[in-house]
């Protein structure tokens, strides 16, 4: 079984609008804020890839010619507040694996690749959000060296 990281191509758009779809259906038993209507998945497919094309990549892992799971990494700068050698970093956007090929170190092997293209630009930071209540994904990031820097908070406003 050969594992390849590598860009995404027009062929793995279903394979993408699948998983965003998932992840999007996942993420909303956490958050109840989720899109998980195909349309939405297919939204924030081509929004991703607008968003990889102006400044970062889309990356999609393949296992034995299976897409297995992807990666969005952006890069974005801090504003002013933020020390000036630290200001550009790269931002992992999305990150997803397959149910049936979830512990087999794909995710790791995404945030790797991730990291050395970052790292290769001369960037010093690599960023991610979490959602608090998702632990597996916590887990990896924090295996992979991420530590908690800030806290995401979310205040409804209601009439």
């Amino acid at each position: 079984m050969t594992l390849l990281i590598r860009a995404a191509t027009l062929d793995d758009h279903d394979a993408l609008i699948t998983q965003i779809w998932t992840l999007n259906c996942f993420e909303q038993e956490l958050t109840h804020d989720r899109r998980t209507d195909l349309a939405g998945a297919r939204e924030t497919l081509t929004d991703m890839i607008a968003a990889a094309s102006r400044d970062g990549a889309l990356l999609v892992a393949e296992q034995d010619g299976t897409v297995t799971g992807h990666l969005c990494l952006l890069f974005q700068s801090d504003d002013a507040y933020v020390i000036k050698e630290l200001r550009d970093h790269a931002l992992i956007s999305s990150l997803f694996v397959n149910e049936p090929w979830r512990g087999k170190g794909i995710a790791r092997a995404l945030i790797a690749h991730a990291e050395a293209f970052a790292k290769a630009r001369g960037i010093q930071r690599l960023r991610l959000f979490a959602l608090s209540g998702n632990a597996r994904a916590r887990h990896i990031y924090e295996e992979a060296g991420f530590s908690v820097q800030g806290l995401d908070m979310v205040k409804p406003l209601t009439s």
